[in-house]
């Protein structure tokens, strides 16, 4: 399991975040995303990136993601951008997530390619 990253200014504005997060936001765009999404770990600029490209509130998860404990919401997007590398059991969240979406949602999922610095 990877520590968490911290979520400040420098993560942020990290040149290789933000080309990533372009690139991601890029192949959402073959997607139907619309109405509502969470996105999973801490608000960061992908976060509002996000809300802005696709014109739809954005939950965002602020704890300890083993144990989701969040309000019971209905999402019709749940994103999960390198994130669940860092969960001990992964399968719990997953199994929440799942309830949480609606008929038909969709939840998108990353992990990084290379091991995190």
């Amino acid at each position: 399991m990877q520590p968490r990253n911290e979520i400040d200014d420098k993560y942020n504005n990290d040149p290789r975040h933000i080309k990533q997060w372009e690139m991601t936001i890029e192949w959402l765009k073959q997607f139907r995303i619309n109405k509502s999404g969470l996105d999973c770990g801490d608000k960061s600029k992908m976060t509002i990136m996000l809300a802005k490209e696709f014109k739809i509130p954005m939950g965002v998860t602020s704890h300890d993601l083993d144990y989701p404990l969040m309000e019971q919401g209905y999402y019709h997007n749940i994103f999960m951008f390198e994130v669940i590398e860092h969960l001990l059991n992964s399968l719990v969240f997953m199994e929440w997530a799942g309830r949480n979406l609606v008929d038909g949602g969709i939840m998108y999922l990353s992990t990084p390619i290379n091991r995190p610095n």
